[in-house]
């Protein structure tokens, strides 16, 4: 079995919750992470329903989208390279495939900087209303 690299914050983990992390992280059921680990799949949904075991296997399935989202970013410039040269390739279907592909993604991308932004608002207004709250409990402590 591969290791998926981790943090230190692993090592307060017993080795079979860190042979069941590893097997959660490397397949895409819990009984394809049971056979891969050798632990029962029961085992495993224990794992999962214990808050330290979830929130270390949520943190390190973060790192893990953050770090494929740093390599896709990275090659992003060569693809789309190549989809702007196949627009120009001289052969008319493939010409027509990239545009509309590249105007696929464009419209993909638009809404998710949409989603984002308007997920940064609700983030702001919320804060703001956090604060309101704490102030208003605070300010009216001990009656009328």
């Amino acid at each position: 079995m591969t290791e998926i690299d981790t943090t230190s914050d692993l090592f307060y983990l017993p080795p079979n919750q860190v042979r069941a992390l590893n097997a959660l992280l490397q397949t895409g059921t819990i009984a394809e992470a049971s056979a891969l680990c050798g632990l029962s799949p029961r085992t495993i949904k224990r794992y999962l329903s214990e808050e330290t075991f979830d929130k270390t296997y949520r943190k390190q399935r973060m790192l893990i989208l953050q770090q494929t989202v740093a390599n896709l970013t990275r090659v992003s410039a060569e693809a789309t390279q190549k989809l702007e040269s196949s627009m120009n390739c001289g052969d008319v279907n493939t010409e027509l495939r990239a545009a509309c592909r590249v105007l696929d993604y464009f419209v993909k991308t638009v809404e998710l900087e949409r989603r984002i932004r308007d997920q940064e608002e609700i983030e702001e207004r919320l804060s703001a209303l956090e604060a309101g709250q704490e102030e208003n409990t605070n300010g009216h402590r001990g009656g009328w």
